[in-house]
């Protein structure tokens, strides 16, 4: 689905920026980012929830835009890449689910952009 690809292209990303112990504040961050993008998400159920909740996405996915810029001195662990890749399965689950809610698609248009341009930036590097 178009609208988890910068989700999973993250998840993938995410393996190969990893090395050393780490575990600074980026990972930790973007963990954070995601869990609560993941949190209003799931809070949506209709279009006045899913406008309610388009705030909380654009703060969700600006702190995990924060994290993914600490990543070339911040580098996750084992654990935090295994947290990373199931927060981003559960988005690619809900996702699929506001596909079909009022609003939903248009909720998590601007957190869809913001993320991806985060993952684009750090593919990049």
């Amino acid at each position: 689905m178009r609208m988890s690809f910068g989700f999973y292209a993250a998840a993938l990303a995410l393996p190969f920026v990893a090395s050393g112990c780490g575990g600074g504040n980026g990972p930790k961050e973007v963990i954070a980012g995601l869990t609560q993008g993941l949190s209003a998400m799931q809070d949506i159920k209709d279009e006045a929830s899913a406008k309610a909740a388009a705030p909380k996405l654009k703060v969700a996915a600006e702190k995990y835009n924060a994290g993914l810029n600490k990543l070339d001195k911040d580098k996750p662990t084992e654990e935090q890449i295994k947290e990373i890749q199931d927060l981003l399965t559960q988005i690619g689950k809900e996702q699929m689910r506001l596909a079909a809610v009022p609003g939903g698609p248009a909720a998590v248009a601007d957190f869809n952009k913001t993320t991806q341009e985060g993952n684009l930036k750090l593919m990049k590097k």
